[in-house]
Order: structure tokens, then sequence, then C-alpha cells
């Protein structure tokens, strides 16, 4: 099993990859607009390292509550913030792979909805 190591002043600390990737994940979840991630735990977040960071991939399902790029920016801004201050590990970068979309928060009655109707049309002949 892989762990990552921590050094501090007073001792270290080694994490394995496997409690990170709970870690990670029961944050992801928490966050509003995040759905699901697209498969196991496991297959849906890798985490790699580089020197001192971390990089972490993310395949998941994003909810249409907000607009795409609202929902990226908090899940990449709360993680990092939340995940260094529980481990103490750095994070380089978290690149997220959308892998599609859940209808959840939105109203899924379609038929009282009401659409303009189009004024009708008539052919006429040229003269």
């Amino acid at each position: 099993m892989k762990y990552i190591e921590v050094t501090f002043p007073e001792g270290k600390i080694e994490y394995s990859l496997r409690v990170l990737v709970k870690l990670i994940g029961k944050i992801v979840l928490q966050i509003s607009g995040v759905d699901s991630l697209e498969k196991i735990p496991e297959e849906s977040i890798k985490v790699e390292t580089k020197k001192k960071f971390l990089n972490i991939s993310l395949f998941v399902r994003f909810t249409l509550e907000k607009r795409v790029p609202e929902i990226a920016w908090d899940l990449q801004k709360i993680l990092k913030d939340q995940f260094e201050t529980k481990t103490g590990l750095k994070i380089d970068r978290i690149d997220i792979y959308v892998q599609g979309f859940s209808s959840t928060g939105l109203n899924e009655n379609f038929d009282n909805l009401s659409f303009p109707t189009a004024p009708e049309l008539s052919i006429q002949n040229a003269p």
C-alpha cells in the first residue's frame, strides 16, 4: 500500500492513499452542486504526488442548480482549503472531469410548463 508522509517539527505522519481518497470523497460530496462521484471513490479520485505537493483528479457528476464554472470553482477552493487544513498536505492542482449532470433540484414536472405559441402562418400565392 502506498503512503504519503508529512513531516512536522514534532514528528511525522504517514497517510495511506486509501484514507486520503476517502477524505477527498467526503469533502467533495458535501459541496453544493456536486451530485456524485462517477464510480466508486477509488476509481473517481486519483491522487498523485509531485515533490512536496499533491495533484488530484476528480471524475464527478454535477447538478444543474448552479453554473458549471461556479461549481468547479467552489469545489476546487473548498477541497483545497479543507484538505490542507485537515492533513497538513499541500495541493498543487485539482483537475475536474465532469462526467455528466443530474436533474436533482430541478422541476421534473414539465406538464405545467407553458410556452409561447408561434403566430399562425399563411401561405399566399404570388400574383
